[in-house]
């Protein structure tokens, strides 16, 4: 009911359930955005079946392992694609109002605790500059028919996606999972059973455990230790239809995570998107807010050195490099942008210059609704401002990509000179005196 039995929750279960953090209309708009998506990639994977020829194609196209999709045990079917775009990049679901503050608070645990207070001025997390977003997509649990000696659907096998940082200690956590149901689950659609307190170490906790299975309504966030013991159970083949979990990933910015690693391969012709982990930058977004879509003409978000696949839905202006995909956490300033507040006229307020930082990594339209937050300017400076941030990020972009052009260009021509062509010969340099 209040932050703190949240993080007091999280702490001893290693689990708990926030509800309602979506609005209904955005959980609708995901669940479109995922079918959609889903249906894109089995198109795309059934005709890489049929057109493989190297032993790597064939490899790839039945263990369905690519980049934008992995197939898991337990009937499940890992989807990544279009993290970029919208309802994906909308800063209401990254910055959420309910689910940041939380890994805020667990994430600052031991400063807190070495204040005595919480609530105190001196531990209040204003921004998210020390929280990486390591990945996110979609979880779909297939529907199975159940296996023939035990009439049971096929379950995950039981795992921690990561493990304890050190073997000694019991830490807070450095890395939580947020899985937001994008249908109503029941015990039919194979939800997420954890082993409740299995992420302290040695069986050190006071809560006894026990197995869990975490049911919750569509716009709910599951949020659960990284290193807490679950698995996904069987979806039934008597439902109509799978089941989609939408999920996120936060650590610490000096996390890394080397145990969930993905294939490379991307499964359409031409360049996708890869994912960039990212340092957040900014605060938790009131609640109700974010969620609107955002159009940028001067296509937002556009990932690095990407370029259109052949399904032509991939914009077509490329962005600055972004964050290194095996989400190093580097960062570095693109640009700072003066932006001036209130109007000449107003006597009363008189206009003001506001700097803005904007990094390598950085979204547009997240960096413009952090600004207008927190100097209380309305929705309808969003979009402007994020198209001039884009604008900047596409100058940049050009100016490297021409830096990079001109270097291939003269690489080539050094080096077929010879030696003796680039020193003039002794006999006709300028003889010196004293």
């Amino acid at each position: 009911t209040t932050l703190e039995d949240a993080v007091e929750t999280m702490l001893a279960s290693g689990c708990c359930i926030l509800p309602k953090i979506l609005p209904p209309d955005f959980v609708q708009a995901c669940l479109s955005k995922a079918q959609q998506d889903l249906n894109l990639i089995e198109t795309q994977l059934d005709q890489n079946r049929s057109e493989a020829q190297t032993s790597h194609d064939v490899a790839a196209a039945w263990r369905v392992d690519y980049r934008e999709i992995v197939d898991r045990d337990g009937g499940r079917r890992d989807v990544r694609l279009d993290w970029d775009k919208y309802p994906y990049n909308a800063p209401g679901l990254i910055y959420n109002a309910m689910t940041l503050p939380l890994i805020q608070a667990l994430f600052h645990y031991e400063e807190a605790k070495g204040s005595h207070s919480s609530n105190s001025s001196s531990n209040k997390t204003s921004d998210c500059q020390d929280i990486i977003l390591l990945y996110m997509g979609v979880m779909w649990a297939k529907r199975q028919k159940p296996k023939d000696d035990d009439h049971q659907e096929k379950h995950q096998k039981w795992h921690a996606d990561g493990g304890h940082l050190f073997g000694h200690v019991q830490l807070p956590p450095h890395c939580i999972n947020v899985f937001i149901p994008l249908i109503d689950l029941t015990s039919d659609h194979g939800p997420t059973e954890v082993q409740v307190g299995s992420h302290h170490l040695n069986g050190d906790h006071t809560v006894e455990q026990t197995n869990l299975e975490l049911i919750a309504k569509a716009g709910d966030a599951i949020l659960f230790d990284y290193r807490l013991q679950h698995r996904g159970k069987g979806c039934s083949s008597v439902l109509k239809t799978d089941r989609p979990i939408l999920y996120l990933a936060y650590a610490k910015s000096w996390f890394r995570d080397t145990a969930n690693t993905r294939s490379g391969r991307s499964i359409f012709e031409g360049t996708r998107p890869t994912w960039a982990s990212r340092i957040l930058t900014g605060e938790p977004l009131p609640m109700g807010q974010g969620f609107d879509r955002v159009e940028l003409s001067n296509n937002q978000n556009q990932p690095p050195d990407s370029t259109p696949a052949s399904s032509g839905t991939i914009n077509e202006i490329p962005m600055p490099p972004r964050v290194p995909v095996d989400g190093s956490g580097e960062r570095w300033v693109l640009f700072k942008m003066n932006v001036q507040i209130g109007e000449n006229d107003d006597a009363e307020n008189p206009p003001r210059e506001e700097t803005m930082v904007v990094y390598n990594g950085d979204m547009p339209v997240e960096v413009a609704t952090q600004f207008c937050y927190q100097h209380q300017l309305g929705p309808d400076f969003i979009p402007v401002l994020g198209e001039t941030i884009q604008q900047q990020m596409n100058q940049i972009q050009q100016q490297q990509q021409a830096t990079r052009s001109l270097d291939r260009d003269e690489e080539p021509e050094q080096s077929q000179k010879d030696v003796s062509e680039t020193q003039e010969p002794q006999s006709k340099r300028p003889r010196t005196t004293e």
